[in-house]
């Protein structure tokens, strides 16, 4: 079954606005997720979630909701938004600066909102269907050049039939994303968005179909060789989640990644709080893994 989707994008024009309800001080900004009970349980396991949240779902978003359901599709500008500000806040490896929006003139917090609100323009973010993937391959680049002056380099894992028209930082490997890509990747040390595609099933055909994808950042693994490449617990960020910032705690959903044992090639498909498939399943579509050149 092919599970790979491609989501038609039209440009928006969306008015800038400052927001005020996810605001985040910089000071605030810890990663306290390594003090866990992970390393001692699993054979394998890394753990890097901050203990902030950014999330899609905000009240103050509702202008850019689709305006016909209600829905925010703002999942891939809300994950792009909480990959920059981590790596500001916790990992250092990006400036904080007012070339940034939202961030403050003191720059000592940023308006998380009024960023969602500029990547929504930038990644060309359709309201009512969400963003593609060139488009969000170019507003990477695009956000780093223009907030930063920096230069990025892109690993894209997506299985794919159709010629994918990428920019040239972008290296394409066209083939299904697995496990491993992920466990390497933050082992790495590089940042790791992933995609899922929602398919839905017919309980009288049994005739899975499509309908939408959803993105998110992974910060964490746990593994066990038991279980060899068929299941790996993932520590995300789930942008449709109304995080609540703490001091002593880490923010993140944990997701179990499993692939059938008995049939290697089959689709990996996730489960857990927001994907346990009362509606549909999420399955596994695609893997950006970014790299920050200085």
């Amino acid at each position: 079954m092919n599970k790979n989707i491609l989501l038609t994008i039209f440009l928006v024009s969306v008015p800038l606005s400052s927001f005020s309800a996810q605001i985040l001080k910089f000071s605030d900004m810890k990663m306290l997720s390594q003090q866990t009970t992970s390393e001692l349980v699993f054979d394998e396991a890394m753990n890097i979630a901050p203990n902030f949240g950014v999330n899609q779902i905000d009240p103050d978003l509702k202008p850019y909701f689709d305006p016909a359901t209600g829905k925010s599709e703002l999942c891939v500008p809300t994950t792009l938004s909480h990959f920059l500000i981590y790596q500001m806040g916790i990992t250092h490896a990006l400036p904080i600066q007012t070339n940034v929006p939202g961030v403050s003139q003191d720059l000592q917090s940023i308006d998380a909102n009024a960023l969602i609100v500029d990547l929504t323009k930038r990644c060309k973010t359709d309201l009512a269907k969400g963003t593609n993937g060139t488009n969000l391959m170019n507003c990477i680049g695009e956000a780093m050049q223009v907030y930063f002056g920096e230069s990025i380099s892109i690993d894209r894992i997506m299985k794919s039939s159709n010629d994918q028209k990428y920019p040239s930082y972008v290296q394409w490997e066209n083939r299904t994303p697995e496990l491993a890509d992920i466990k390497n990747s933050i082992k790495n040390g590089d940042p790791v968005l992933a995609s899922v595609n929602w398919w839905k099933i017919d309980p009288v055909t049994k005739i899975w179909t499509t309908t939408s994808g959803h993105e998110f950042m992974v910060y964490g693994y746990g593994w066990e060789n038991y279980f060899q490449e068929n299941l790996l617990q993932l520590d995300i960020m789930d942008p449709e989640y109304n995080w609540i910032t703490s001091t002593t705690s880490s923010d993140f959903n944990t997701e179990m990644a499993i692939r059938r044992k008995d049939l290697p090639s089959s689709s990996i498909f996730l489960d857990g709080r927001g994907f346990n498939g009362q509606v549909s399943r999420g399955y596994l579509n695609s893997l950006t893994i970014i790299h920050i050149k200085h």
